[in-house]
């Protein structure tokens, strides 16, 4: 997890890893993906449902009216062979927006960077957030 912090859309932020006091963004994604942890049965496949749950994420910490445009960017980037299944993407990532909402609403941590790994036949979940700066809207 590099060099983030040079990133100019990131240059207001605070990093602050495990804050004092601070549950785990990594441990809050992962209780958001608890219901649907079938779907990660493969290292592959829970990468992919742990990058939308963190596109998710992010999406609700950000306000209302930019949550479309945002899931709409990340389903067209998609490779060609998934479009057909892009809707069915776009209402599960709603559900995971509406599902963090209401597990966590006032955690406004922005999800920048995430990793899986396998270790030992686990999968290992790591990620950097940032935390809004004060004043900042």
């Amino acid at each position: 997890m590099g060099a983030m912090q040079k990133k100019p859309q990131y240059k207001d932020s605070k990093f602050v890893l495990n804050p004092e006091g601070e549950v785990k963004v990594s441990e809050r994604i992962q209780k958001l993906i608890e219901p649907n942890q079938d779907m990660g049965s493969t290292l592959h496949a829970y990468k992919n449902l742990v990058g939308m749950a963190c596109m998710a994420w992010t999406t609700a910490t950000l306000p209302k009216n930019k949550e479309n445009e945002l899931i709409s960017q990340f389903v067209q980037s998609m490779p060609e062979t998934e479009k057909g299944i892009r809707k069915d993407i776009t209402l599960f990532i709603k559900k995971l927006i509406k599902r963090k909402k209401k597990l966590f609403p006032n955690d406004n941590r922005a999800i920048i960077e995430y990793r899986v790994t396998e270790r030992k036949n686990e999968y290992q979940l790591a990620v950097v957030a940032a935390v809004p700066s004060k004043g900042r809207e």
